[in-house]
Formats: structure tokens, sequence, C-alpha cells
């Protein structure tokens, strides 16, 4: 039994890895400029909250456009849809597995600043 759920961790972090490829991969989608941005610079979390269809996740795509143009790595940005049924079911106490399946795959970027 205990296999089973070292089995399961490994497949969710493999099933990470696999997503971060997949967006790395894919352009991503064109973005109007809007009057309200993102602050790269804060040094600070950003959450961004609202209802459904506001513009959310287009403001974060802006925001991973004007990195990519300021020479940010494209793999230093993580970015995971969660309503993505690949990644259910999402236990807060696994949440750490984003970070370490990132490292793995890409040991390189840990230390950069772009």
């Amino acid at each position: 039994m205990g296999s089973e759920i070292i089995y399961c961790f490994l497949m969710q972090k493999e099933t990470l890895k696999y997503l971060f490829v997949q967006w790395r991969e894919r352009p991503l989608p064109h973005c109007f400029k809007r009057d309200l941005q993102i602050p790269l610079d804060s040094g600070k979390i950003i959450c961004l909250t609202g209802i459904r269809r506001t513009g959310k996740t287009f403001l974060l795509f802006e925001a991973m456009h004007r990195l990519l143009a300021n020479g940010v790595n494209r793999r230093r940005i993580i970015y995971l849809n969660f309503e993505d049924d690949r990644l259910f079911p999402v236990a807060a106490d696994q949440l750490d597995l984003i970070l370490l399946a990132h490292a793995e795959l890409y040991p390189d970027v840990l230390n950069q600043t772009r």
C-alpha cells in the first residue's frame, strides 16, 4: 500500500512537468493593452481576485508578455490552470510539488535573476 502512495505522488509530479513543458511550447495568447497593469517590480506577491470572465487571466498573460520582453527566461515563469482535470485532486498539502517539479525540470533556472 505504501508504494501505491509513492506511485501516485510521482504521477502527479510527472503530470506537472508535462504541463510545464506543454505550456512553455505553446505561444502566449494575444492580449490587448489595458489601463490596469500588474506591477512587475513591486517585490510583493500580487493576488488578482474578481468574478468570472472579467479578464484576470489575460492580465496575467499580458504581464507574462512584458516579462518576456524584459528578457526573463520563459522557463522561470510558472503557469497552471487549476481547473485542468489533469491536476485533480489538488490537495493543499501537495502544492509544494509545483516548485519541486519545476526545479527538477529546470534546475538551471533556479539561481537565474532573468
